[in-house]
């Protein structure tokens, strides 16, 4: 015994000994956390106690030259370590991408601790930064579930029946989570939600310390929401009045590095290759509450491509065009019966079927009812024009075989069109537009007496009057004597809520009398010596009602300054009655401009779409800044300076 004692011993003292070296680790596809380009990935990582050699696979959409810069790091415990060597790029460091789309080369650095877990790799390429965060040096196979996550979310009761709609009104409020979150590489996020009465948009800033970020609105029925961020995304449901919770896990970005579609030979993938990639791919979103289960089960299944499952008529290259009204018909439902065939095979649960099943459903009725105008932008996409290049080079569109009943009849073979499950469903707007302001309706086509659809028709435009408060009693009681009392109580509920945002004094400023292009310096210059920041924005715009949502709360906080002045200017397609009710609730001094008076203004700028900023500094100097529409912080920022703060 003592004899072993001493030859541990010794061989302790031996590894000790100068000289020595650690096992060389190699890592081979390791997880990555986060990344602000999907089609850069790290795909092997060497770790020796001379080095650490990282193998970088680009896949771009093109064939393209990289050339990357030289301030090439990785950071690791706080430590950043400067790039040592390369191998597999040009002189100047230049990476070609060969025919294939993918390519690879090597950087290498110094040596990280043995006990590091994960390193950051920062560089940039042909101008662009990269950054892939928190890429596992541990070995680890599967993201897993995130940190942060609440007990007993992460359970999916995906074969339970789609839950019904919830026909009611009420105030919601949204909580995201964001698990995982690193404030250097996102700071908002978007959401888009749908319900029946029309669509909203909010930019929300996340919580650089909880990573938290939360909105309200007023819901009436379901809601369908799409969050998008550069950190991850998601859908989701809603009903109603609820105080909801989503967990969102960031470390999407870094999973769609482990799963782009160019390094595994393109589309169509294979059954094998998705179940494969399963284990890279992250569980996007988590929630409770009425449609937490279809939130979850949808969430979970999202590994299966569900986009293959998709009519996607708006972005086919098949020449649709060119079909006669009978080719067309019997190609669009030859298309739903294949598809709704393949949802029934694709071993999704129950919930996620039945999703599938109802947006399916809803673009198959959107590509026949809007046939002619859907096979005339097809010609338009196939050829790469646009309604400008129609205006400008006069180009005339080719005629299409117009639809005939018969064609149209063939709605009656897309099932559920009629159902109230239908407003779950992912394409609403398309399935809203189709039933809207149609002749021949969608329910004299169908023989549809009462139901989902007529209710729809029978309360068409009164949405629109709601919101401007010209509702009569008539109109009430009609809507008191449908069978379904929601609409009743959501357009109620719409005019009262209405009637009291114009109960608050709005105060539109005078707009000057000035002819010619002067227009935009005589609204300026009472404000010289001051910055201006000039809003171009309309009630019906959702960005930008969503972005000014975002900026109110800045103006008592990061913005609040007497030398800051906010200039906000609509014009007459914003509905005067909507425009006054809102605002108030706007902090500036507003201008509403007549068609003429518009063009003057935003025609100065070569402003045709909105929202859109224009700067002035102290001295009366200014430009347009389109840059403040993609980046907030950036707009901040530039304030912040001007103001020498």
């Amino acid at each position: 015994m003592k004899h072993l004692f001493l030859s541990a011993a010794a061989l302790l003292l031996l590894m000790l000994a100068p000289g020595c070296s650690r096992p060389v680790k190699i890592v081979e596809n390791p997880l990555i956390e986060a990344s602000t380009n999907p089609s850069v990935d790290i795909t092997r990582a060497e770790l020796t106690d001379s080095s650490t050699v990282l193998t970088v696979t680009v896949s771009p959409l093109r064939r393209t030259v990289l050339e990357l810069g030289p301030d090439i790091s990785i950071t690791c415990q706080g430590k950043k370590y400067p790039m040592t060597g390369t191998e597999g790029l040009d002189a100047g460091n230049v990476c070609r991408v060969p025919d294939s789309g993918t390519a690879s080369f090597r950087l290498e650095f110094g040596p990280v601790p043995e006990d590091a877990e994960s390193l950051d790799l920062d560089f940039r390429y042909s101008g662009r930064k990269v950054t892939l965060a928190g890429v596992d040096l541990s070995g680890k196979k599967e993201y897993g579930l995130p940190e942060g996550l609440p007990r007993g979310l992460g359970k999916v009761r995906g074969n339970l029946p789609v839950p019904e709609p919830v026909f009611a009104c009420g105030e919601t409020s949204l909580k995201i989570h964001c698990l995982h979150y690193r404030k250097e590489m996102v700071q908002n996020l978007t959401v888009l939600t749908k319900t029946v009465f029309g669509d909203d948009e909010f930019v929300l800033d996340i919580d650089p310390v909880s990573g938290i970020a939360v909105c309200s609105f007023m819901q009436y029925g379901p809601a369908f929401i799409r969050i998008l961020s550069d950190g991850g995304n998601a859908v989701a449901w809603t009903a109603p009045g609820e105080d909801a919770e989503l967990y969102l896990d960031m470390r999407q970005s870094g999973s769609w590095t482990k799963t782009r579609v160019p390094k595994f030979g393109g589309f169509p993938q294979t059954d094998s290759l998705r179940k494969a990639l399963r284990p890279l791919t992250v569980r996007p979103v988590y929630a409770s509450g009425t449609y937490g289960d279809l939130t979850n089960a949808f969430a979970v299944e999202s590994w299966r491509d569900l986009d293959r499952f998709s009519l996607d008529v708006d972005y086919t290259d098949v020449p649709l065009y060119e079909m006669s009204a009978d080719e067309y018909t019997d190609y669009i439902m030859s298309e739903y019966r294949a598809l709704s065939d393949s949802i029934a095979g694709c071993g999704a649960g129950r919930m996620t079927e039945g999703i599938l099943r109802t947006t399916l459903a809803q673009e198959a009725l959107y590509a026949i009812i809007d046939s002619d105008m859907l096979r005339k932008t097809n010609y338009m996409d196939i050829n790469g024009l646009t309604f400008i290049d129609l205006y400008r080079k006069k180009i005339t569109l080719p005629e299409v075989d117009t639809m005939t009943a018969v064609n149209y009849s063939a709605i009656r073979d897309i099932h559920g069109i009629n159902s109230p499950g239908m407003l779950l469903g992912m394409k609403l707007d398309r399935y809203l537009s189709c039933i809207d302001y149609r002749y021949p309706s969608v329910a004299a086509i169908a023989g549809l007496e009462d139901g989902l659809i007529p209710d729809l028709n029978a309360i068409s435009g009164m949405e629109g009057r709601a919101r401007k408060a010209e509702l009569a009693e008539e109109d009430f009681s009609r809507l008191g004597e449908m069978d379904n009392p929601f609409y009743l109580e959501a357009l109620k509920t719409m005019q009262e809520k209405t009637l009291e945002a114009m109960a608050h004094e709005a105060v539109v400023q005078e707009v000057p009398d000035v002819d010619g292009d002067g227009l935009f310096d005589a609204i300026i210059a009472p404000h010289r010596g001051k910055v201006v920041l000039v809003d171009f924005w309309n009630t019906w715009c959702a960005p930008c009602r969503a972005a000014i949502r975002a900026s109110e709360p800045l103006k008592e906080t990061d913005l609040a300054s007497d030398s800051l002045v906010w200039i906000y200017v609509a014009n007459e397609s914003s509905p005067e009655e909507e425009y006054r009710a809102m605002i108030p609730s706007i902090k500036g001094l507003h201008y509403y401009l007549d068609a003429g008076q518009w063009s003057r203004v935003a025609g100065k700028f070569g402003i045709n779409q909105i929202p859109a900023y224009v700067l002035v500094d102290r001295d009366g100097n200014y430009s347009l800044r389109e840059d403040f529409v993609r980046d907030r912080d950036l707009m901040v920022r530039t304030l912040r300076k001007m103001l020498g703060e």
